[in-house]
């Protein structure tokens, strides 16, 4: 059994139109999962509706950049996958103790001369 049409396309306007309903009743967490929703599934559609084009030309369809010419040989994506290994823990771990230390708010008592 196939897709209908367009139904795709349907979510991220439904989640849009029940986002302002949910701000209004005061549940805003549901509003922020709506809007993210619509966020994620309008991509979806963009990237459904151009494949297999990442970036189509309006000069010549022949100079359009697709899927398989825009991807990363071989060599690079393992040359990545290993220098991620090593960096990604490092940038994480920056950000745990950059969140730390800021963790608390800054007050006006805590201002000097204030």
């Amino acid at each position: 059994m196939g897709v209908i049409p367009g139904t795709l396309a349907t979510i991220p306007i439904v989640c849009y139109a029940a986002a302002l309903p949910l701000v209004i009743a005061g549940k805003c967490g549901s509003a922020f999962v709506m809007i993210g929703t619509t966020i994620i599934a309008g991509t979806a559609v963009a990237f459904k509706g151009l494949f297999p084009l990442v970036m189509p030309s309006n000069l010549n369809p022949d100079w359009s950049l697709t899927v398989a010419n825009a991807s990363s040989s071989d060599l690079t994506l393992k040359v990545m996958f290993f220098i991620s290994l090593v960096f990604l823990p490092i940038v994480l771990l920056y950000q745990g103790w950059s969140y730390w230390v800021f963790r608390e708010r800054v007050t006006r008592k805590a201002i000097p001369g204030s």
